[in-house]
C-alpha cells in the first residue's frame, strides 16, 4: 500500500493556520514531514495525533514543567501547614 500525503496547505486548512505555520513546524521538527521536490509533505498519519489540537514539542515542555512546578509547591503547601502546626503547638503564634 503506498503512502498517503499532505500538502502544506491542506494541512494549514485542517489546523486552521496558515501553511507557513505549518511549514514552520516541518522545520523545527514538532510535524513529522518529509522534504521532496523541494517542498514539504505531511503523512497522512502524522497529523492523527494532532487532531484534538496542535501541540508544539515547546508547549508541551512547558506543560509538563508546569506541572512540576505544581508538584513542587502543593509539597512545599504541605511543609508550610507542618511548620505552622508545630509553631501553633509550642505557642509561637496565636
Amino acid at each position: 500500500m503506498e503512502k498517503r500525503y499532505y500538502k502544506l496547505s491542506e494541512v494549514g486548512r485542517i489546523f486552521g493556520v496558515h501553511q507557513d505555520t505549518v511549514k514552520k513546524w516541518c522545520i523545527i521538527g514538532d510535524m513529522e514531514s518529509v522534504f521532496k521536490g523541494g517542498t514539504f509533505y505531511i503523512p497522512v498519519e502524522a497529523i492523527e495525533p494532532y487532531q484534538n489540537g496542535f501541540k508544539s514539542k515547546r508547549q508541551i515542555a512547558l506543560e509538563k514543567e508546569n506541572e512540576q512546578l505544581r508538584s513542587e509547591i502543593r509539597a512545599l503547601q504541605g511543609i508550610m501547614r507542618n511548620v505552622a502546626g508545630t509553631l501553633l503547638q509550642k505557642g509561637e503564634i496565636l
